[in-house]
């Protein structure tokens, strides 16, 4: 019986966050995205605010890669509210490639300007 029959939402919002990273890091933005989106629709079943934060940034990081660094920006813009208004904190796992993809959207606006 999987997580999805078990209704344990939440451990079905976090195992699509690490599977949308890992593929992110293997380089299928495509299948990235759709774990993520369906991360945060299931999110609004059960709205933990630290985990639509992480899906925020994870579709932030998305959007640096696929050359989108508006996008990326209003993305981690409303992921960094989210945080600073719960006084919650970023996902250690994702940091390193947030930090990296957060640098490229960066470098991207800068080049655009």
């Amino acid at each position: 019986m999987n997580l999805k029959e078990q209704h344990i939402p939440l451990g079905v919002v976090r195992t699509l966050f690490a599977l949308g990273h890992t593929r992110f890091e293997q380089g299928d933005l495509h299948s990235a995205e759709t774990c993520y989106r369906e991360g945060l629709v299931l999110l609004r079943e059960t709205p933990l605010v630290l985990l639509i934060a992480a899906g925020l940034e994870e579709l932030a990081g998305l959007a640096a890669a696929n050359k989108q660094p508006v996008r990326a920006a209003r993305l981690w813009g409303a992921a960094e509210a989210l945080l600073e208004m719960t006084d919650g904190h970023r996902w250690p796992e994702f940091q390193q490639t947030n930090t990296a993809m957060l640098a490229a959207a960066q470098a991207q606006l800068t080049a655009a300007n």
